[in-house]
């Protein structure tokens, strides 16, 4: 049995799985729906900006975007937000703030391409588990999940305006498949193999539901087993802007399993 798969039976054994599923469209999320989800605070001197998102997959990790760490103007986060829908101030919270200890960049991640996209951050202490606050499982199946899956986050949410969302969204999306999302990504210089295996896109045919700047490093998750919680699928990785037909794409967590169990459970 894979270590994630083992962790994972721990989380739904210790927890009561919330009672309604909620609809989806890019309204608000409620309290609990989403446990897992946290923000990233940077420190930029003005505050406490929170510009990405993570997914704690145990009590002492939260898994992000790499780009989130190895960041342009060389500020990595400090402090991670957890438990709530509502991001509220900029300055640190002793009730639902930790600070990191820690990142852990994939070893083969550059800032020159799109791929491998991920990194852990280890918290300074644990997170005491709840109803509002605890880990997500990992989805361990290479295949494409045939259910609409659900994309979260605090990002933009106007597509002209940078105007961000105080309150914790979502919005349903759909798997598409990687020869029509290559299509949709031929000659990107930081692609230069196209979209690999290592990556799953997934988007809103429509062109209204689909993750913006602001949720990087946040999750794509959907319901894939009959037990109410949500299996980490993907992280939030780039797209062609905000509310686009284009899909946006996501680090295809499934590829990575052996590297996050390594470092997440070590012993």
């Amino acid at each position: 049995m894979r270590i994630a798969n083992r962790e994972c039976q721990k989380i739904i054994n210790s927890t009561i799985p919330p009672l309604d599923l909620h609809i989806l469209g890019g309204e608000e999320a409620a309290p609990g729906e989403f446990p897992h989800m946290v923000a990233l605070g940077f420190d930029k001197g003005q505050g406490l900006s929170f510009d990405c998102g993570g997914s704690l997959v145990s009590n002492t990790y939260v898994l992000t975007a790499a780009h989130c760490i190895v960041t342009v103007d060389g500020i990595e986060p400090t402090v991670v937000r957890t438990g709530v829908v509502e991001l509220g101030p900029k300055n640190f919270n002793e009730s639902t703030d930790i600070r990191i200890a820690e990142v852990i960049v994939h070893p083969n991640y550059t800032r020159r391409e799109k791929y491998h996209d991920l990194a852990l951050v280890r918290l300074e202490k644990p997170i005491d588990p709840s109803y509002n606050l605890k880990p997500a499982c990992l989805y361990t199946h290479n295949d494409e999940p045939r259910i609409a899956l659900t994309v979260t986050g605090w990002g933009t949410t106007s597509n002209t305006r940078d105007i961000r969302s105080d309150f914790l969204l979502k919005a349903n999306v759909t798997v598409v498949s990687r020869s029509q999302c290559s299509e949709d990504y031929t000659n990107w210089r930081k692609l230069p193999v196209g979209i690999s295996p290592e990556q799953i896109c997934a988007g809103d045919k429509d062109g209204i539901r689909d993750t913006c700047q602001g949720d990087s490093g946040g999750p794509l998750q959907g319901l894939t087993e009959n037990d109410g919680n949500y299996r980490l699928i993907g992280i939030t990785s780039f797209g062609r802007g905000c509310g686009s037909a284009v899909p946006g794409v996501y680090t295809r967590l499934s590829y990575y399993l052996d590297w996050i169990e390594s470092v997440v459970w070590r012993n």
